[in-house]
Formats: C-alpha cells, sequence, structure tokens
C-alpha cells in the first residue's frame, strides 16, 4: 500500500488501499488522514510527522486504521519526506494478522507458562488458598479481564447446588467489596442464589459469554455496591457427571469470545482437574473415616483380636493403593487365605453408564467385547443394594447373572458417597458352600467381603475421579491435562535409548463456518466425527487428544521424520473421509514436529508444533507443515 500525503490529507493512493481497506480512493483523499487513525494511535502518528518535519530521513511506525466496513487494521509504516515537493511519501504494509498471530503466540506460551507454575507450585505445596489466588491472577491477567473468581459447586442439605468460592480477585474499593473480601479471606464465602450470570453456568452446565451483561435476559442484576459489569465470561469446570465449578472473569475491554477461552483451555483443564483432586481429598478424608467405622464394626463382631487386627490391617492397605488393579489384588490375596479355589471378581459400571456391569481389566487387557459384562438389574446385590449369596439349586433369591453350575458366588456393591462404582463377586466351589462343616468359613467369607467392599469403593471412586479429568467430555479423547502429562513422561525420558518422537497439532480448517451456518450442534458433531477418524488412523501405542476448541494433538511414538511426515498426511487425509451431509467436507491444518533433541522441553515443543500448524493456515488449510522443534521455533 503505497501513498503521497500532504500535511493533513492524502492526495495519491494506489489501488491496494481499496483492496485492504474497502474505501475508494477519492474517500481517503476527502477527509484527514488522522480521521482513519485509531483515536489511541492519534498522537504517535502525529509524532511520527514531527520527526519528519524536523528532519528525519526515515520514520517507521505502526498505528491503526480504520476500514470501510468499521473494522480496525494495523499498518506499519515506512515514511519519509521529500523537501522539494513538501509531501510525505510513504508505503504500509497490512500486518494485522501477523501481530494477531503474534498475541497468540505470546499468550499462549504466557498459558503453558502458568500451567507449568501452578504444576510446580501444587507439586511442592499442594492446593491452598494461595494456590487458587495465583490460577485467578494468572487467568485475569492472560485474559486482560478486570476481576473474576474461582469457584467449586457444593450441595447444601436438601441437595440445592451452591458456589463455594475457592479464589476472588481483591476488588476492594468500595464498602461492599470490602466486606465481601474480608468475610472470603476470614472464613471463606458462598453464593447461594443462583438466579443470574454465573448461576446459570452453575445450573446448566453451560458457558456464558455476554458482552452486554445488563440487557442479557439470564441477568437478574447486582447487589448493591457491585460492580459494573460490562463484559461476562462463565467457564463450567465439567466433568462426564456434569459441572463440578466455573470459572467467572469480568470486564474484558474487547469482550469474550469463543477464541479467547480456547486459549485458556490449559488452564481450565489444570483447574477442572484441581477441582477433582479437591473432592478426592475428601474422599481421602471419607475412607479414613470408613476405616474408623469399620474399626468400630470389628469390635462388634464376636472374633479374637487377632482377626480383628488382620482385617482392619486389609483395609488400610486396600485404600492406601493407587490404583484399583492394585486395591484388588490386596482383596484377592485375603480372600485366597481363607480358601485359594476362591474366584473373586470386580465389575464396573459401563462407560456410558448403560445399565451394564463390565468385568474389570485389571491389567491382562482384554478386548471389551471378550469381557464379562450383565444387566444391572440382573444383580439382587445391586438392586437392592444389599450382599446376596446365589445358592445353586436355588433359584429363588439368587441372582440371574450367576451362571447355574455347581459354584455359588457372593455379590457385594460397591458404593461410595451414595454413588455406585461397580460389583465385587466371590465365587466359591460347590464342596466348601454344601459342607456343613464350611458354614462358618462361608460367614468369615461374608464378613470380608463386606467388610472390604467399602475401601474398594473408595479407591474406585478415587480412580474415577482421575480418568475424568484426563477425558474431553464430548469427543471422549483425552484431554490437554491428559496430552501435557503424556509429555512431561516423554520429556523426562532419555531419547538416546528411547528415540525420537513426534507431536502433531492440528484444527478444522472450517470450523467457524459450520459453527456459523449449520450451529454448534454440527460443529460439536464435526469434532467427535474427525477425533474418531484421525484415531483409527493411529497405532496402538500413538495417543489423539482434544487440547481446546477445534484443536488436536496426536503423539507419535518411535517415529523418524518421515514415518512423521507419513502419519501427518493420514491425518489430513482421514478428516476428508468425515461425511457430515454437508454441502462440503472439513478439512484440517496439520502442523508436526519431530522431537529429538533432549535439551528442548515442553512448552517450547508445542509452541513449535503451534507455530507449524499455523505456517499450514497461512497457506491455505487443509495440508501438513512438517519441521523439527527448533526450526519451527525461528518461523
Amino acid at each position: 500500500m503505497a501513498c503521497i500525503a500532504d500535511s493533513e490529507n492524502l492526495v495519491l493512493v494506489n489501488d491496494r488501499w481499496t483492496e485492504k481497506l474497502g474505501w475508494s480512493a477519492s474517500e481517503l483523499r476527502a477527509r484527514p488522514f488522522l480521521y482513519f487513525v485509531h483515536p489511541d494511535d492519534v498522537a504517535s502518528t502525529e509524532g511520527a510527522v514531527s520527526q519528519l518535519l524536523e528532519g528525519a530521513d526515515l520514520v517507521e511506525f505502526q498505528n491503526r486504521y480504520r476500514a470501510a466496513d468499521g473494522s480496525w487494521h494495523e499498518l506499519e509504516w515506512n515514511a519519509c519526506l521529500d523537501p522539494e515537493l513538501g509531501l510525505f511519501v510513504a508505503s504500509a504494509r497490512d500486518v494485522t494478522r501477523a501481530n494477531r498471530e503474534k498475541a497468540e503466540h505470546k499468550r499462549q506460551a504466557r498459558v503453558f507458562e502458568s500451567v507449568a507454575e501452578l504444576q510446580a507450585s501444587f507439586i511442592e505445596r499442594g492446593l491452598s488458598r494461595e494456590w487458587w489466588q495465583t490460577a485467578i491472577s494468572r487467568l485475569i491477567e492472560i485474559t486482560g479481564s478486570e476481576f473474576g473468581f474461582i469457584g467449586r459447586t457444593m450441595m447444601d442439605e436438601e441437595r440445592k447446588p451452591y458456589l463455594l468460592m475457592l479464589a476472588v480477585t481483591n476488588i476492594a474499593w468500595n464498602d461492599w467489596s470490602h466486606e465481601v473480601f474480608d468475610e472470603y479471606l476470614e472464613k471463606g464465602l458462598d453464593f447461594r442464589n443462583l438466579d443470574n450470570l454465573f448461576g446459570y453456568t452453575i445450573l446448566t452446565g453451560r458457558e456464558v459469554l455476554s458482552n452486554d451483561p445488563s440487557s442479557d435476559p439470564r441477568s437478574r442484576g447486582l447487589p448493591e455496591g457491585h460492580p459494573q459489569l460490562e463484559s461476562f465470561a462463565g467457564i463450567p469446570l465439567s466433568t462426564e457427571n456434569g459441572p463440578v465449578g466455573m470459572i467467572a472473569l469480568a470486564n474484558r475491554p474487547e469482550g469474550f469470545d469463543r477464541q479467547v477461552i480456547d486459549e485458556i483451555e490449559p488452564i481450565i483443564s489444570m483447574l477442572t482437574s484441581s477441582v477433582a483432586t479437591s473432592l478426592a481429598e475428601e474422599h481421602a478424608d471419607q475412607a479414613e473415616h470408613e476405616v474408623e467405622r469399620l474399626e468400630k464394626r470389628l469390635d462388634g463382631l464376636n472374633q479374637s483380636r487377632k482377626t480383628r487386627k488382620v482385617l482392619t490391617d486389609v483395609a488400610e492397605r486396600v485404600i492406601d493403593q493407587a490404583e484399583l488393579s492394585h486395591a484388588l489384588d490386596v482383596i484377592r490375596e485375603s480372600v485366597s487365605e481363607t480358601d485359594p479355589t476362591i474366584l473373586t471378581k470386580l465389575y464396573l459400571v459401563g462407560e456410558e453408564r448403560e445399565h451394564r456391569m463390565v468385568e474389570f481389566d485389571d491389567g491382562a487387557e482384554l478386548d471389551p467385547a471378550d469381557r464379562d459384562s450383565f444387566l444391572r438389574s440382573s444383580c439382587v446385590a445391586l438392586t437392592e443394594g444389599r450382599v446376596n449369596f446365589s445358592q445353586p439349586g436355588l433359584e429363588l433369591g439368587g441372582c440371574k447373572h450367576v451362571s447355574p453350575s455347581d459354584y455359588a458366588t457372593f455379590c457385594v456393591p460397591l458404593v461410595a458417597a451414595q454413588e455406585e462404582f461397580g460389583l465385587l463377586t466371590a465365587t466359591v466351589p460347590s464342596l466348601l458352600s454344601l459342607k456343613t462343616d464350611h458354614r462358618e468359613l462361608l460367614a468369615e467369607l461374608q464378613e470380608k467381603l463386606e467388610v472390604l467392599a467399602g475401601p474398594l469403593a473408595q479407591v474406585a471412586s478415587r480412580e474415577r475421579l482421575v480418568a475424568r479429568t484426563l477425558k474431553d467430555f464430548l469427543t471422549k479423547l483425552p484431554n490437554r491435562a491428559a496430552f501435557d502429562q503424556l509429555g512431561a513422561r516423554l520429556m523426562s525420558r532419555d531419547l538416546d535409548q528411547c528415540g525420537a518422537f513426534g507431536v502433531l497439532l492440528f484444527d478444522l480448517d472450517s470450523f467457524k463456518k459450520i459453527n456459523d451456518t449449520y450451529g454448534h450442534k454440527f460443529g460439536d458433531v464435526a469434532l467427535v466425527e474427525v477425533g474418531a477418524a484421525v484415531k483409527g488412523t493411529l497405532r496402538g501405542e500413538d495417543t489423539v487428544a482434544r487440547v481446546g476448541g477445534d484443536e488436536f494433538a496426536v503423539v507419535v511414538m518411535s517415529c523418524d521424520a518421515r514415518k512423521l511426515e507419513a502419519i501427518a498426511e493420514r491425518i489430513a487425509a482421514a478428516a476428508r473421509t468425515v461425511d457430515l451431509d454437508l454441502d462440503f467436507r472439513p478439512s484440517v491444518s496439520v502442523g508436526a514436529v519431530l522431537v529429538d533433541d533432549p535439551r528442548l522441553d515442553w512448552a517450547q515443543v508445542v509452541e513449535a508444533a503451534d507455530a507449524a500448524m499455523y505456517e499450514a493456515k497461512r497457506n491455505g488449510g487443509d495440508r501438513v507443515v512438517t519441521k523439527r522443534v527448533m526450526e519451527s521455533l525461528e518461523l
């Protein structure tokens, strides 16, 4: 874009001005050029003109220029003064997109820095009020919001939800806000009136992006003294079972949109995991109470002191296990002491909670189709909430899922915090179950199963919470937190011994078009279908995750540059096969980097893959760009 101007007006412009800004040449000449300059940039533009008038040979500067459609374009100028003509000669380059991408990369780097900071702080000191305050401070800083809070969903005695504050911005500039913040510091703070914007997020689990809160029908006004809301974002912290909390951000000068939320997705995922961790810690406390309850219960039993101590120790060992499979091993070991022929199994509620119980895969890596399963309604123990004993030859009172063979089976439901997790079964040889002199052993076995089922349910509860925080609720793929955890593990390995690996980022080129034209439901379908199509092209050791919005990530194990490029091309081809019954098929832009340098850190790897992906988008989309990490970072 070239032009000639006097001290007030443009006097000559080339055709590129019309192409870029939409104004005709006559419109550009008709008004002073400062009319087109953003008010905040007028002073700096006048300063550049003054430098030229004072004798500067060349002045470089940037400002924002108004386009005919009302938008602002960021222009990078090179200008000089022709002393003979007394006119300014200048060229301008539209750097709007480049500046936006730089700002996005900068914000993304700050997001990853914040995630790393919060992770390190959590490892060192655990969750604390200071930790949550740091989290909300980073969100305020990155988004440019004025204030906000992080809250956790709680239930009162009547099972009505309310919001418990984990972190609140200190906006104490009047008596009302002073009182609110002081109350939070002194004894915590909760909000029980949910007939408002943030209450809408808690009650529905839906995101709220409102850039005119005063006229938003979901808003019911503000408490007296509350600062005015100019814009608001309510972001649910959600697992498969619904919201566990929320983030609220307010008064971002540019307002809130989908892109802002997508950029902070890694922090959102971490905070979701952290709220779940908080829940898990409470469950651990419940587990300790469970042990105390068991001890009291055993004290009342007519057992020897030695037996009581042994069973209490086993219950504590079960609760102490980090993994469900290990907890089950402890129970099996204890049950085998009663009789080594007893077969103990664990069944869990199906992933889709479709009223089926599915045999737990405790390391055998069974294909889901090969695992034993049955309808929940066929188990008396589950439907009636009690231990049930199915004895051969006595169909009355038996569980229908128990095979009519010469075996007897105990069924014990696993329940923690009023949530059903599964079923523990112990199948006993008929010789043992039918001999009268073994009735005491059967009674001992039943008591043992009843006592140990509670701790096992606590472990199942903890494991489910962790699994939920690492899975994207829409696509059922791993989420950003899971992707970053995998990355941290890989970066801690010895690359010389384990070999190089690849990281790919891709997003849908047409996602905004799908959402704007056909609605968000079609957009959700596109995400699910593309994610599934890409997963189907990968090897078992590779991982695809949804890391935010329409962006996905893939980790490819044990690969070189040639293999990485081949897999990247397969991913792009897989996306093109998705048929959404629209007038076009989705496509993706893929950025892939080979990680073969042990000096790198995970943030550099992700930044490099992101830069490669944006290069693919700049080149028209529906294509692949592969690079080594340092090569990509030099873009």
